[in-house]
């Protein structure tokens, strides 16, 4: 076999010890990845091995390729994870209670979480189903987040998976679907307590559909913060977010023309227990700058922390009283990238500035700040100059701390 076209899965089954070469089909989303397919080839110590890399058009593709002794110098990554996502925990739970009997002394090996999920359901009674052959781990889904996993279908075959986010954001009712490069209309959507099917049917290339949307955000928990009387409070807690899809349209690529207006159904939806991490101005009422912020934290999340870009969702909020720029995990419970980013706030948003500094562009581009499909009126140079002003003003130790929900003034 001369050639292998392959996922990230390359070495399950298949023997690698001789391959010479890997052709990178744009950037892995992390420095790690990145490096992990690189090794694939080069395994023979008695032959050199070569590495093709194809930059696509995003930040981080972009970057790489026009700073690639960066990224042969960088560190490795820092890891996220958070092995007491509740969501995790209780999937997990009856799975561990069908084991074993009893937890005690496990803490170290099971975790907090998990440990003390256990301790109290074994405290309250609680029984494992033990009826026939049924196994509770069969029901345990591993890859999707909250909202489950919708299946998506051609005629009677599967054709891939996308998560409950991506089906409300991009496969509703109706919608222009693009999957593996091809052009698919949503023929019907059904839905389960764990998911759902999309049924697709094929669509002329040329059609698209857009929607317009908005988000609100609802901060249900502060878990920590610090704040500078200047007027800065970095926050990390738990909100509820929810995305009302106002309407769609249906247009022609080629010409603009518009073909087709509607509402989707269902039009709202809510994503719960959501971690994330937020900056807010105080006692601004209108501050330019707030928009391209929150994509400044985006773009420097990226090469600061590793995670992928649909990871986490950036949201800003502009209205009377209340300036801020969110950053908001797109996994139930969180996985830790909020937190992470409360920890290295300074240091993401400095890096995502040095990015959008360092682009050819003038006020920004898909391969800086402006995210794919956005309409917003942005401008880099406002956000630079906002997160300059931040980052100058919070430029020493904090005045207070929030413990316990109060704000407390640091000794």
């Amino acid at each position: 076999i001369r050639l292998v076209f392959t996922t990230n899965a390359l070495e399950l089954g298949i023997d690698i010890g001789s391959l010479d070469g890997v052709i990178l089909a744009g950037f892995p989303d992390s420095i790690m990845s990145a490096w992990q397919r690189i090794g694939r080839a080069g395994r023979n110590w008695e032959s050199d091995a070569f590495v093709l890399y194809y930059a696509r058009n995003n930040p981080l593709d972009q970057f790489y390729a026009s700073n690639l002794p960066t990224f042969l110098r960088k560190p490795l990554d820092e890891l996220v994870v958070n092995p007491n996502n509740e969501e995790l925990v209780s999937r997990h739970l009856p799975c561990l209670l069908y084991e074993t009997a009893g937890v005690e002394d496990g803490r170290d090996v099971l975790g907090t979480g998990l440990y003390e999920a256990a301790s109290a359901k074994i405290k309250a009674g609680g029984q494992p189903a033990r009826i026939g052959n049924y196994r509770p781990h069969f029901s345990v889904d591993i890859r999707g987040g909250g909202g489950g996993m919708y299946t998506l279908k051609l005629g009677a075959t599967e054709i891939g998976t996308l998560s409950a986010h991506q089906q409300f954001k991009e496969a509703y009712q109706r919608a222009i679907y693009m999957h593996g490069g091809t052009n698919y209309r949503v023929a019907e959507v059904s839905y389960s307590s764990d998911g759902g099917t999309v049924q697709l049917a094929e669509a002329p290339d040329h059609l698209r559909t857009r929607t317009a949307s908005s988000t609100s955000i609802n901060v249900r928990d502060q878990f920590t913060g610090i704040r500078w009387r200047s007027g800065a409070n970095v926050m990390y807690g738990n909100v509820t977010v929810t995305e009302y899809l106002w309407s769609a349209t249906e247009f022609n690529e080629r010409t603009e023309e518009t073909i087709d207006s509607w509402q989707p159904e269902p039009n709202n939806s809510h994503h719960s227990n959501a971690h994330a991490f937020w900056l807010q101005i105080e006692g601004a009422d209108s501050q330019p700058g707030v928009l391209e912020l929150q994509h400044l934290l985006r773009l420097g999340t990226l090469f600061t922390i590793p995670v992928e870009p649909h990871d986490v969702t950036p949201h800003a909020v502009t209205s009377v009283g209340e300036q801020a720029a969110y950053l908001i995990e797109n996994f139930a419970g969180g996985i830790g990238i909020a937190r992470k980013v409360f920890e290295r706030w300074r240091d993401v948003l400095e890096t995502g500035i040095r990015i959008a500094e360092a682009c050819g562009c003038v006020r920004g581009c898909p391969n800086c700040i402006v995210p794919p499909r956005s309409t917003d009126d942005l401008d880099k140079r406002r956000g630079i100059e906002l997160a300059q002003q931040v980052l100058s003003s919070t430029d020493r130790p904090h005045d207070d701390e929030l413990r316990s929900g109060l704000w407390e003034p640091v000794a």
